[in-house]
């Protein structure tokens, strides 16, 4: 048994860019914003409607897909954009061994050591479309929401952000059905699959040090006695 919490990364990563790719593809007229619907009967109603007033306009909607079960997805329609998760593999840098501290809402400190390695974590975006305007349109709406290097911001702390680089690309189009599908590797290196452990918890700050110096007091050619306590705050 571990004090360890589980991580969060992978879902942070999905998410972040899920929202990256929902939101570009929103602001570029092809998909209604959910957020803007209430959840009840009525928001779906309305929700409905505005996919079809995107329809009468564009002749097309752009489904976007989180990693999840393939039946949670629906009927396969088409264009959509579907992110699919790899998996960790070893990162090329280590964790450092020596405690550090990380203060507490409360006023204490928390002891911790970080993992012994990183890992890179790899996700496929796929572009499912039938034919080449569609096929434009989402190579143009993917290189907008994920560019090939950069930093991306956390989805829930825009404070945070993580490195993503493009990797890979390759071909999966099924020609009997008249689907053009590509795939887009990415790589996220050097993230933390595991939090850190924590050593020690509720650690006091210092806020005074007392020294008893014992030093010896030398002045006119006599040693007098100790000088006394060093107080340091």
């Amino acid at each position: 048994m571990s004090n360890i919490p589980l991580s969060n990364i992978q879902e942070l990563i999905e998410r972040t860019l899920f929202e990256n790719i929902r939101q570009e593809v929103v602001d570029k007229g092809y998909l209604p914003d959910i957020t803007q619907f209430e959840n009840s009967e009525v928001g779906v109603i309305l929700y409905n409607e505005a996919v079809e007033e995107i329809m009468a306009k564009e002749g097309f909607v752009i489904d976007v897909f989180n990693e999840n079960a393939s039946f949670e997805h629906g009927i396969k329609k088409i264009p959509r954009i579907v992110i699919n998760s790899g998996n960790f593999l070893p990162g090329d840098i280590g964790g450092d061994p020596l405690r550090f501290f990380e203060a507490q809402e409360n006023g204490t400190f928390t002891a911790m050591i970080l993992p012994p390695q990183t890992v890179s974590f790899f996700i496929n975006i796929q572009l499912i479309s039938n034919h080449i305007k569609q096929e434009r349109i989402l190579n143009s709406l993917l290189a907008l929401a994920v560019p090939r290097r950069r930093y991306l911001k956390w989805y829930n702390n825009p404070d945070k952000s993580f490195f993503i680089r493009h990797l890979n690309y390759w071909d999966i189009d099924d020609e009997s059905h008249g689907i053009i599908e590509k795939v887009h590797a990415y790589e996220v290196p050097d993230c933390w699959d595991r939090n850190n452990e924590v050593v020690q918890q509720n650690i006091a700050k210092i806020n005074q040090i007392t020294l008893n110096t014992l030093l010896a007091k030398y002045k006119d050619g006599v040693i007098t006695s100790d000088t006394g306590k060093l107080i340091i705050t």
